[in-house]
């Protein structure tokens, strides 16, 4: 009886830990069914763009260290120019899906480049206020 208690104890402690680590890290669902990725989480805003990479540690986006998770996204890193309309409603910390008219054309650049048309917000940042205005 000891041992299947203590088995049970062991088996919430790995879950509890495993749920705790998953929530440190904000990942963008990837949609690859047609060989490309246009969605991401947003890690920096300038000047009407936005920088998305696959996914990010919340710390590092609130240190601000796009160095550091353009180091670890290498090439799957793009700032993507957004209406001016939708530009004020995002946050770092963002997940969204952008769409082009036609073909998205993309910069031979690093961090690529491309425009979107419109976008979608899929999963707003879950920032508490103190976070938030660590941001601003």
């Amino acid at each position: 009886m000891k041992a299947f208690c203590l088995s049970g104890i062991l088996l919430l402690g790995v879950v509890c830990g495993c749920s705790a680590e998953a929530e440190t890290r904000i990942t963008a669902e990837q949609d690859l069914s047609e060989g490309i990725s246009n969605s991401g989480v947003i890690i920096d805003k300038q000047d009407g763009r936005v920088l998305l990479v696959p996914s990010a540690e919340k710390q590092d986006i609130l240190n601000g260290a796009v160095d550091n998770i353009l180091a670890e996204h290498n090439e799957n890193a793009i700032w993507v120019r957004v209406p001016s309309d939708d530009y004020s409603t995002v946050s770092e910390g963002d997940i969204i899906r952008y769409f082009g008219e036609g073909v998205i054309a993309v910069d031979a650049s690093f961090p690529a480049q491309t425009e979107a048309a419109r976008i979608e917000i899929q999963k707003p940042a879950d920032w508490t206020d103190e976070e938030r205005a660590r941001l601003e």
